[in-house]
């Protein structure tokens, strides 16, 4: 092989732009030649040692060599180095930023899965909230109802209580308007006191079952008034434990969806 045929070789090697066009056979190929060549037509002069270099326009091979008289002299063969437009060597600096490259590719493989996790137990608990909200929904329809129905109870033991106000008031008058009359009885038959105490005290044996009766029945009202009220402080429980969850959930999301775009970016 003579010099043209090499540098004619070197050139094609250049210019290569395919993507591996300049394979490893292709480069050991084209040194084998000019190494032969080199010790081929190096009669008056030796070639003592090869040292490559990387530099800014490739990588340079420095060829050393060695005459009959023992002088030596040098001569530079600089191969191109690969870029984004056609094919040739790399050097340390691009093998090592592909390793990086790789290394980011791997971390950021690392944080998918990760995000993947943090996603699948985010929708788990969206579901389970669903679920909650669902149950408590149905428990709060349910107290409602029990509300209403209670409601009506203390409406029907108010009017019961009105009622037996109403009778009392009209038996009160009744034992005011025959006060006078009881009176005169007794001072004009002493022979009937007893009777007359005796119906005396059934009125007012009467008057006092009536009067406990309403007392119960206000002592009912009361319970029932109670009742009602820590129902209804449960139900405002309920919706503020509802309230916490959504604005935890809110927070969880808020915060996925920084993750996403800090990823995405």
């Amino acid at each position: 092989m003579d010099l043209n045929t090499l540098k004619s070789n070197a050139g094609i090697i250049r210019d290569a732009t395919l993507p591996e066009e300049n394979t490893a056979f292709r480069l050991g190929s084209w040194l084998v030649s000019l190494i032969e060549f080199l010790t081929d037509t190096s009669i008056e002069a030796v070639m003592t040692g090869i040292v490559p270099a990387v530099t800014a326009d490739g990588i340079t091979l420095a060829l050393s060599f060695q005459k009959a008289d023992g002088s030596t002299f040098t001569k530079f063969i600089t191969l191109p180095l690969a870029d984004a437009e056609k094919a040739g060597l790399m050097s340390p600096a691009m093998v090592a930023k592909i390793a990086a490259i790789q290394s980011s590719i791997y971390a950021i493989d690392t944080k998918n899965a990760e995000q993947d996790d943090n996603i699948t137990a985010l929708q788990s608990d969206v579901s389970a909230v669903a679920k909650k909200n669902t149950t408590q929904d149905s428990q709060i329809q349910g107290l409602n109802t029990l509300v209403e129905q209670n409601s009506v109870n203390i409406e029907n033991v108010t009017d019961t209580a009105n009622t037996n106000k109403n009778n009392i008031t009209a038996l009160q008058g009744y034992v005011s308007d025959n006060a006078s009359a009881i009176d005169a009885l007794q001072k004009s038959a002493v022979s009937k006191h007893q009777e007359l105490t005796d119906k005396i005290d059934a009125n007012n044996e009467f008057i006092a079952q009536v009067e406990s009766k309403c007392n119960t029945r206000q002592d009912e009202a009361d319970v029932k008034n109670a009742e009602q009220d820590v129902k209804m402080k449960s139900l405002d429980n309920i919706d503020e434990n509802i309230l916490i969850r959504l604005d935890e959930m809110q927070l969880s999301i808020d915060s996925l969806s920084q993750r996403v775009k800090a990823l995405e970016n």
